[in-house]
């Protein structure tokens, strides 16, 4: 079967593709009640289909910012309270009154240990709730030590794992019913995403980007008998900042660093140097950008290829991924891969059925599902 995490289904063609396929395992995110409405229209009263929710992350709003234990960002926040637990699966429930598994989020980053909300989903269970497993999604893979409520863990496995992560999910096997894995197309650490990205050739990207970072030097050069020292010295440091990102353009492993960079160094930095940058100074920066960003995105992942043992030239890094993953993790109830359109539906079990089909597979690996990656 393949498992699809549908956190950013927006329409029913996903899911209902998804079905045609024979996909009988669903994952929905407590907190996106759209996309799970949506797979739950799509399933309707099949008993066949099984269907978890992920719980601890919020929207947060009147009616919610009570239970925020943590402020992610202005709107999202996160609580594994037990009071936030017990009313937000109620809430799921009414949606699908037949039942549903309940895993909850742990983020590595979270030292306290929900054992409370885990037991609190237990003693809802014995007083008739219909729900399923419970699980605990969480890359912190030693504090499942103490998840002995859980009997479904879902934990990264990356197809770029080594050894000894891919023992340490292996043992997870041996103690809980179901081990589900996430994340395959991300490298262990989080910083390569193994999907191939970019429309540019080499040598297209590298052209735009030399004219993009020559045109932008040249604007900020200043003419010699420029007279204001203020002037003189923003161009100077414009001038640096060029500079210093052209030394460091392969340091960027994937297009997210480059994008978080902009975002939460540069932005500020330029606001804090610049109350403001005439037009023309902008549209230079904002294309240098641009273009930079395309080298980024040509240099992450042609890098991040060389890293994939067995990759064909011609083979798209994020089947390689799928199949790699499904080969190294060969305790897995499920693998956990976000489907977006019907076209990835049909790449990931176009994977499946290849993996599968290879010679020599062993039969007891066979069953393997695809599903969500987060």
């Amino acid at each position: 079967q393949l498992a699809v995490n549908a956190h950013r289904v927006r329409g029913k063609a996903v899911v209902e593709r998804a079905l045609e396929a024979g996909s009988r395992w669903f994952e929905v995110l407590g907190s996106q009640r759209q996309a799970t409405r949506v797979v739950l229209e799509c399933v309707g009263s099949r008993r066949d289909v099984r269907v978890t929710a992920k719980i601890g992350y919020l929207e947060v709003c009147e009616a919610t910012k009570a239970f925020v234990e943590e402020q992610v960002s202005e709107t999202v926040g996160f609580s594994l309270s037990p009071s936030f637990v017990e009313a937000e699966t109620r809430q799921l429930l009414e949606l699908c009154p037949a039942g549903m598994d309940v895993c909850l989020h742990h983020p590595e980053r979270r030292e306290e240990f929900p054992s409370e909300a885990l037991e609190t989903l237990a003693a809802m269970r014995r007083a008739g709730a219909p729900i399923g497993a419970i699980g605990l999604s969480t890359g912190a893979i030693a504090s499942l030590d103490r998840a002995s409520v859980a009997t479904l863990v879902r934990v990264p496995t990356s197809a770029l794992a080594d050894a000894a992560e891919r023992a340490a999910v292996a043992e997870l096997a041996t103690r809980f019913d179901e081990v589900v894995g996430y994340r395959p197309l991300l490298s262990p650490a989080g910083d390569r995403r193994l999907v191939d990205v970019g429309e540019l050739s080499e040598r297209e990207a590298r052209e735009a980007y030399v004219a993009a970072s020559e045109a932008a030097l040249a604007h900020f050069t200043p003419p010699d008998d420029l007279d204001d020292d203020e002037t003189r010295q923003g161009c100077a440091w414009m001038q640096q900042l060029i500079a210093d990102l052209n030394a460091n353009v392969a340091s960027f492993t994937s297009v997210d660093l480059w994008e978080r960079e902009i975002a939460t160094n540069l932005v500020p930095l330029l606001h804090d140097k610049f109350s403001q940058l005439d037009e023309d100074s902008a549209d230079h920066l904002q294309r240098f950008f641009q273009a930079y960003g395309q080298v980024v995105r040509w240099h992450a992942t042609h890098s991040t290829r060389r890293l994939c043992d067995g990759l064909r030239d011609t083979e798209p890094m994020a089947d390689w991924a799928l199949r790699t993953a499904m080969d190294n993790f060969p305790h897995l109830a499920a693998l956990s891969v976000g489907l977006e359109s019907p076209a990835d539906v049909d790449r990931a079990f176009a994977v499946l059925r290849s993996t599968r089909e290879a010679p020599g597979r062993r039969p007891d690996s066979a069953s393997h599902s695809l599903g969500s990656p987060a």
